[in-house]
């Protein structure tokens, strides 16, 4: 009877020590899955992050596209003032919110490079004003204007591009 007992107590031990292994097993188990749940979570939560930014850049890039199409151009020869300050004003908002990362950076690329640049180069090629001020002297003390200007320059031969109607132009007919 000592011996029955004694076998049975020393097979509840290898069972015990089986159990005890298996829930080891299994809380490891636990923690690699957590950690993978726990992976994908912030993934997941990085991509929503970004796509609201983004949905947020494209939102008030709309905001900003009535001011911009809503430019003068500017004749270097017979500038008008008021045209010349409003478009180095928009470009310089462009450029700052361009900079800041504020509206997504190929929206702006995509769509007013082409303008950007020529409004810029407009600007720049006015003389005196009435004030006695010249378009590089407007240009000068609005800054991020240049930086834009030149990576809308070094970008423009590799994107593609939505043009600007000006309200001058004729509609193909």
């Amino acid at each position: 009877m000592e011996l029955a007992a004694n076998v049975i107590a020393g097979l509840g031990l290898i069972v015990a020590a089986l159990a005890l292994i298996k829930s080891m097993k299994v809380a490891q188990e636990q923690s690699s899955l957590t950690l993978r749940v726990h992976e994908e979570q912030r993934s997941l939560a990085s991509s929503i992050h970004k796509n609201e930014q983004t949905l947020s850049q494209r939102q008030l890039f709309l905001e900003l596209w009535p001011i911009f199409s809503k430019l003068h151009d500017v004749d270097p020869q017979t500038p008008v003032e008021t045209h010349v300050v409003d478009n180095a004003n928009a470009l310089e908002l462009i450029a700052v919110c361009w900079e800041s990362g504020t509206i997504d950076q190929a929206m702006i690329h995509r769509t007013l490079t082409d303008r950007y640049i020529e409004l810029y180069d407009q600007i720049h090629a006015v003389g005196k004003l009435q004030t006695g001020r010249t378009g590089p002297q407007i240009l000068q003390r609005l800054p991020a204007i240049w930086n834009c200007y030149e990576a809308m320059k070094t970008r423009k031969a590799s994107q593609d591009k939505v043009s600007m109607l000006s309200a001058t132009e004729s509609n193909g007919a």
